[in-house]
Formats: structure tokens, C-alpha cells, sequence
């Protein structure tokens, strides 16, 4: 399958994904779709308890980010050791799967943000 392909994919399924969880009353420990105005929202109608286990679920899927950064990040260093590899797909396949994990770990490590100003508020 094209990377451009598989990405497009996982960009349109990701929704519906969310939306199958969500309707089983699994809680996902770090919903990126969620805008921030939405995280203000679910952060401030939890109590104490359920704040501190959501914060919990978002440190817990940082860490497992960051061992999936650290692999991907791995995989580009190895090809760029290698100069005939800079501009192969599999290098910018590689650049684009990091791009979209930077992404999401930035947006899970803001939310998490909002999540902690609510837990410290109460």
C-alpha cells in the first residue's frame, strides 16, 4: 500500500475508531480528536479522583510514546548513515510517521496540561 495511501487511511479511520471505544464505555487514555476546548470541558466537570486517573492515563501514553519516537527516531538514524538512503520512501515514510507522532505527543503533553491546571484547581 502507498504510504500517502496509509496515512489517508488511518486519518479517516481514526474517528470512527474513537467513536466504536467511546460507544463500548472505554474511556482512551489520551483521545487526541478531543479539541482543547472539549478537554476544558471533561476536566471540569471530573472530580478529584477521576481527574488524577485520567492524568495517570496521560503520563502512562507519553511514556509509551516517547519508547515509539525513540524507535522510529532509531530506524531514521540508521538510514542516514547510509547516504544513498537519504531521499528513499522508506526514509520519508520513517520522516512521516515521526512527524505524526511528534504531533500527537505534543497534542496529548498539552492536554495533559489541561488536565493538571484542573487537578491543581481542586
Amino acid at each position: 500500500m502507498l504510504p500517502a495511501l496509509r496515512k489517508s487511511l488511518a486519518v479517516l479511520l481514526l474517528p470512527v475508531f474513537f467513536a466504536c471505544a467511546k460507544e463500548q464505555g472505554k474511556v482512551l487514555a489520551a483521545d487526541t480528536s478531543k479539541t482543547p476546548e472539549q478537554v476544558k470541558t471533561e476536566a471540569a466537570s471530573l472530580d478529584k479522583s477521576g481527574l488524577q486517573k485520567v492524568v495517570d492515563e496521560y503520563k502512562a501514553e507519553l511514556k509509551t510514546r516517547d519508547a515509539k519516537i525513540a524507535e522510529v527516531q532509531g530506524k531514521v538514524d540508521a538510514l542516514q548513515k547510509d547516504p544513498t538512503k537519504l531521499l528513499s520512501e522508506e526514509m520519508k515514510t520513517l520522516k512521516a510517521e515521526f512527524d505524526g507522532l511528534k504531533a500527537e505527543y505534543n497534542k496529548i503533553k498539552a492536554n495533559l496540561a489541561i488536565y493538571e491546571a484542573e487537578l491543581a484547581k481542586k
